[in-house]
């Protein structure tokens, strides 16, 4: 699984976890999570999808994410809406960190 941490936008509401509501009153720029950008269901999908992201499962050396080792194409195939999710959230200052799943 994937998960994201940055600072919170109201340009960003259609993109995180919660609706405007939950969100009312979360000052700009305070660090908000988003659990499930990409999820990863047992080991099999968590190798994979490591793979995708240029690392190694259980090297947690690496699991801050260095979005520029992502295999781009072949991530956009195994989760369209995800990485699409992960771009626009990376324009907004978000760091993401891979969680092993297995």
């Amino acid at each position: 699984m994937v998960i994201g941490i940055g600072p919170y936008s109201e340009d960003l509401i259609e993109h995180l976890p919660y609706g405007r509501r939950e969100y009312r009153g979360t000052n700009p720029g305070k660090k908000v999570v988003h659990p499930f950008i990409l999820e990863a269901i047992g080991s099999t999908q968590s190798n994979e999808l490591a793979a995708l992201l240029g690392i190694r499962v259980w090297d947690f050396n690496q699991h801050e994410l260095d979005l520029s080792k992502v295999n781009w194409n072949d991530l956009i195939t195994y989760d369209k809406v995800g990485a699409e999710l992960l771009t626009v959230l990376s324009q907004h200052g978000f760091t993401f960190y891979f969680l092993p799943n297995g």
